[in-house]
């Protein structure tokens, strides 16, 4: 694993200005049907149905998983998750990894995850512009990647270009941004992106793909919904959104809830944090109110690492034990917390 794969969960209030004044331009349903630009080749059998087999968990439970990468090391080994696994006296359900566009997977990041009974949450970054993936100049490197998970074979969540409702900017996937085909002000395009997302579906379903969990996963801070491929497109939905106020588990989430969940399907939280200050606190929270307030929340990772110098998310592994981790280990011991993957998913 290199740098261009580590999340960027920029949360900035900066952000959310600019992309409110463009999302008045660009239009809610801009993003939200499933044509493509008329320039653009169709692939054939690219009509996908949703997974019959979505792995949700047991009604009053959810899966659990963490990103463990405390110093944000260019390529963590999984002795990290295993090490804060034992510390923690559980394995985690899930756990999610990271890649850039071009590079294979799966590999021994999943081979870890198999061996330990995790189902692998997959990122795969953008690096060619969307146009350019819509209009089949990068079908040979999809095709690869749909190859190499249908050979895989067991089932793995993977969400392309999460974040996508978020501006690029020289730290955030500026590569991925084209000013001629894109939105101004490094807002990426929601129809570009729908027209690559529903090629990159095509592509694996061409391939005969059956064991990827599809999972729609813009950041919580800025309205998503212009960037929705539509539900046949889509198996889950989830969100990103960080604590860096100190704010409720109640109200840190309350609004990228009311956005997706009305499209009714199982919602993952996919990467989210608080500062030490307020972990145990946020950990106490955590289980009463997703179960009670946001049920269709199925599933959540913790972001055990750090943004910048800002921002630390970090949950220190014992010894010594600290109320954080203790608050963390009773969270995560916590019947809701229970659900396991079904056996060889």
């Amino acid at each position: 694993m290199n740098t261009s794969r580590s999340p960027h969960p920029f949360h900035a209030l900066a952000a959310v200005a600019v992309l409110a004044g463009i999302f008045a331009v660009a239009g809610c349903g801009e993003g939200g049907n499933n044509s493509q630009p008329s320039s653009v080749p169709s692939v054939p059998g690219g009509n996908p149905t949703p997974n019959p087999n979505l792995l949700v968990p047991p009604v009053g439970s959810v899966y659990l998983g963490i990103y463990v990468n405390p110093t944000q090391t260019a390529s963590p080994p999984p002795s990290l998750l295993s090490g804060f696994e034992q510390a923690l006296g559980r394995t985690m359900a899930i756990a999610p990894h990271y890649y850039s566009f071009y590079d294979d997977f799966p590999g021994a990041y999943e081979q870890d995850d198999l061996a330990h009974g995790r189902i692998s949450v997959d990122s795969w970054n953008c690096q060619p512009p969307n146009a350019a993936v819509a209009a089949g100049k990068d079908d040979a490197a999809i095709r690869a990647r749909a190859d190499a998970i249908k050979a895989w074979g067991h089932k793995i969540f993977l969400r392309y270009m999460w974040e996508m409702n978020l501006p690029a900017s020289p730290a955030f996937r500026e590569i991925c941004y084209d000013p001629a085909t894109d939105l101004p002000n490094g807002v990426f395009s929601p129809q570009e992106f729908v027209a690559a997302w529903d090629r990159i579906r095509a592509i694996f379903n061409q391939e005969g793909v059956t064991n990827v969990i599809w999972l729609w996963n813009p950041s919580g801070t800025v309205n998503p919904l212009p960037y929705y491929p539509g539900d046949a497109e889509t198996d889950w939905v989830g969100f990103d959104k960080y604590d860096i106020v100190s704010s409720s588990v109640s109200q840190l989430y309350a609004q990228p809830y009311t956005w997706l969940k009305p499209l009714n399907k199982p919602i993952l939280l996919s990467e989210t944090g608080a500062n030490s200050g307020f972990q145990q606190t946020f950990f106490q929270e955590m289980g009463p109110t997703l179960s009670t307030q946001f049920p269709q929340i199925k599933a959540m990772m913790y972001f055990d690492s750090q943004k910048g110098t800002v921002n630390s998310w970090v949950v220190a592994t014992p010894p010594p034990m600290t109320p954080q981790f203790s608050a963390f280990q009773i969270m995560a011991t916590s019947p809701y917390f229970s659900a396991t993957p079904p056996p060889g998913f």
